[in-house]
């Protein structure tokens, strides 16, 4: 799926199971990942359309997904 598609529909899937408002955060396997950059800048784009979410942090443990799970409890 093109790059688009991907971070505009994981933020309507976000929004959706959190009733379009609160806090969000984006965890990234890796801060310099092509793909993974460009899901992020569509992701921050189509959260414009819910302006009742505030984005977060954004968090970039690696493949580690234990350190992910720690990071975004804190």
């Amino acid at each position: 799926a093109p790059t688009d598609v991907i971070g505009y529909t994981i933020v309507d899937l976000l929004a959706k199971e959190i009733g379009e408002k609160g806090k969000a955060v984006i965890v990234t396997g890796s801060p310099t990942a092509p793909n993974q950059n460009q899901w992020m800048k569509y992701m921050r784009e189509r959260l414009e359309k819910y302006p009742d979410i505030e984005l977060l942090e954004t968090i970039a443990p690696g493949e580690d997904q234990n350190a992910a799970r720690q990071k975004v409890l804190q």
